[in-house]
């Protein structure tokens, strides 16, 4: 696979970001301030149009190996814009979305943009919660990687046809995206390199910190060696290549209940391979537009991702104030006597109130579900 890019013309870096930032405007939410913010994905139809409108002339491989993103091999000797093919613009993308990020206690903004072996890019933040624990808040590349797991929005703005729309069918499980690429301002803490290292492919995925001189450039592998992987509590199926969960509803009258239904499905989707307990969210906001998120787990245990977590990065990539949240809903498997489980409910209630802090009962509504072919 080739990629042939054009030499680079003499334009600034601050010049080439600010270019970037006007191309990104009609993909982009509005923020709740009014002002155009930078989109959480970014399509590969889209993807080559900036990286054309950029003035990087990008030739494309059609005979690409299976798995291996036809926008990756990027000939990094010649440049356009400062920008080394499809890594140089994710860099950028980086540099420009952690402006978005929630940092309330740190004050240490951190984005992120990957690249998928369909072309696709994600993006993410750190989001940081007041009043709440230090372990419920979402790192930048656990927010990026809740977006890869949810899959693309059903449909997308076309940057080449604005008034066009592009439909996203949802993938099978072993067709599903994967990162192939990832770029982030700061470098990955060890509980991210532990989160990314459990994905498929995690271990190959190319790391890009930084920028310019300084930037490093690295496989994961060589990031976390030696790492302790699913494989070590003797499961098989990553991140992203996970069966889904068969589950149902207990209660026929919540079939009615569209966010219930929602929730339920991101728990179907949840990856829940050492406890067996999915789980998912629902959330509602104000002008009726709802996200939802599925528990993601790790096999270092801490670098689980809550359903509430996951659900929270689609709020922020919307650009929503939390207050905004009207209501929610959590699927999970009910409490067993005698036995012990995972649970999401109460810590579920934590967050939510302490996000929500005018509303004056909880907003969560708790769904059982039954999993109708249990793990032994």
């Amino acid at each position: 696979m080739e990629i042939h890019v054009l030499p680079e013309p003499t334009h600034t870096r601050e010049n080439r970001m600010a270019k970037l930032r006007q191309l990104l405007v009609p993909l982009a939410p509005i923020s709740h301030s009014g002002e155009p913010s930078i989109p959480f994905f970014i399509s590969r139809a889209n993807v080559e149009h900036l990286m054309l409108e950029m003035q990087t002339d990008v030739t494309l491989s059609s005979s690409a190996p299976r798995g291996i993103s036809p926008l990756a091999g990027a000939d990094r000797g010649r440049t356009c814009y400062g920008i080394a093919g499809v890594e140089g613009l994710l860099s950028d993308l980086g540099a420009l979305v952690k402006g978005l990020a929630i940092p309330h206690i740190s004050n240490f903004y951190v984005g992120s943009a990957g690249l998928t072996n369909k072309g696709n890019i994600y993006t993410g933040v750190n989001v940081e919660f007041s009043n709440a624990a230090l372990n419920q808040s979402i790192h930048s590349e656990q927010c990026l990687l809740s977006r890869v797991v949810a899959g693309p929005p059903p449909q997308s703005l076309l940057l080449s046809s604005p008034s066009t729309m592009q439909t996203h069918e949802p993938d099978e499980v072993g067709d599903a995206e994967y990162l192939t690429h990832l770029a982030v301002n700061a470098a990955p803490c060890g509980h991210c390199r532990q989160f990314l290292a459990e994905v498929y492919q995690g271990q190959d995925i190319i790391v890009i910190i930084g920028f310019g001189q300084n930037q490093v450039r690295k496989p994961l592998r060589e990031l976390l060696p030696s790492a302790f992987t699913p494989s070590d509590l003797g499961n098989t199926e990553p991140v992203l290549r996970h069966s889904r969960f068969d589950l149902s509803l207990v209660d026929a009258d919540h079939e009615s209940d569209p966010l219930a239904v929602l929730a339920l499905g991101a728990a179907q989707r949840s990856y829940a391979p050492y406890s067996h307990r999915p789980s998912g969210v629902a959330i509602k906001i104000k002008d009726g537009r709802t996200f939802v998120g599925g528990y993601i787990e790790n096999a270092a245990f801490n670098p689980s991702l809550s359903p509430l977590q996951a659900a929270i990065t689609g709020v922020v990539a919307s650009q929503v104030p939390f207050e905004d949240i009207v209501d929610a809903v959590l699927c999970e498997i009910p409490r067993e006597q005698g036995k012990v489980t995972v649970q999401q409910e109460d810590i579920t209630r934590i967050v939510l109130r302490d996000l929500t802090p005018s509303a004056h009962t909880s907003l969560l509504r708790v769904c059982a579900v039954s999993n109708n072919k249990p793990k032994n």
